[in-house]
């Protein structure tokens, strides 16, 4: 997960959260705080000052920056009853976290700013805001979508979206032939669509608002949790994706919930590691050198990735990619 200063938070089964220092193009070499988890850690997710983990015992934990100039990490709330099932994925939403369970639900979390936390913070109830529980099996993703709600993913293969707020289930979107294990929400023509990635070796896109799918994408593997997006593109494993709505006739007049969705591979983008063992088993974009300079973190130029693999040259240490549009860039 990228964090908005440009680092970067890993967890692995090890029963370990690292925070990375920002990479940079020219070096892959980086230092990194090393944290220590009751359990194996399963998922994890970064915003502004906070990075929440998600476990094999079934805890949520949030670590904040500390006061010593955000210099490094410290566990604040720890939700020890979270789940009564493996924790598969954490989303932060402003003053909110999700989560999702192999319990079949998807729970909602207050989350407390670290001047709001006491010594009771172990109290799950306390924080808790609403239950999704309308799978029918275990729960593997869960994403946040401005202004609409939220949507999760489950072994079923359904995507269910849920309104904000209130948490009502609103749509079933059905589709996928096996699991669905990762969603990510990218931004086309100022338009939040929601990406589902799947076992059945498919990438469906979702006009939630609409409630209807909009694109397919056939893939050569099943993505599992590698799927990120950041503006209109969006990485799965080891491609990235220009993600275009293409207008009709009939959005003179306002309507565009049925103007269809194309999904472009950069090809120059591709990232290619020596064997399939280096394939993304997780990617995320993180703060590139253009937007340091004040650019915009969705500019198809400055496109930065980093990704985690299961090869054992790529276990300590994340891999920072350029992706570059409209060059031949594209490698670490």
């Amino acid at each position: 997960a990228g964090l908005p200063d440009g680092r970067v938070a890993t967890a692995a089964r090890d029963r370990t959260l690292r925070i990375w220092d920002a990479p940079t193009t020219t070096s892959q070499e980086s230092s990194h705080q090393l944290l220590s988890a009751p359990s194996a850690v399963l998922c994890v997710a970064a915003a502004g000052p906070a990075v929440a983990t998600g476990s094999l015992d079934g805890a949520v934990r949030v670590y904040y920056a500390n006061e010593r100039g955000a210099a490094s990490f410290e566990l604040g709330l720890e939700l020890a009853s979270a789940h009564a099932g493996w924790v598969r994925d954490v989303a932060f939403a402003e003053e909110r976290l999700f989560s999702a369970s192999d319990d079949g639900t998807a729970r909602v979390w207050a989350l407390p700013s670290i001047e709001d936390l006491d010594e009771d913070s172990a109290s799950s109830s306390r924080y808790l805001l609403a239950t999704l529980a309308k799978h029918t099996s275990g729960v593997h993703a869960v994403v946040s979508v401005p202004s609409l709600g939220c949507c999760t993913g489950s072994d079923d293969g359904t995507v269910r979206y849920f309104a904000d707020n209130t948490y009502d289930l609103v749509r079933v979107f059905r589709g996928h032939e096996r699991a669905v294990t990762a969603l990510c929400v990218v931004d086309a023509a100022h338009k939040p669509l929601v990406c589902s990635g799947s076992d059945d070796k498919t990438l469906r896109v979702w006009d939630v608002a609409a409630r209807r799918c909009v694109s397919v994408v056939r893939l050569g593997a099943a993505p599992r949790r590698a799927l990120a997006a950041t503006g209109a593109y969006v990485c799965v494993a080891d491609r990235v994706y220009a993600v275009r709505r293409l207008g009709r006739a009939d959005e003179e007049d306002g309507d565009d919930q049925h103007a269809a969705v194309t999904l472009t591979s950069l090809e120059n983008c591709r990232l290619v590691r020596g064997g399939a063992g280096g394939i993304p088993v997780a990617v995320a974009f993180v703060r590139s050198s253009a937007a340091e300079k004040g650019g915009d973190t969705a500019d198809p130029e400055a496109l930065v990735l980093v990704t985690a693999s299961a090869a054992p040259e790529d276990r300590d240490r994340p891999t920072l990619w350029r992706c570059r549009v409209g060059s031949a860039e594209g490698g670490p």
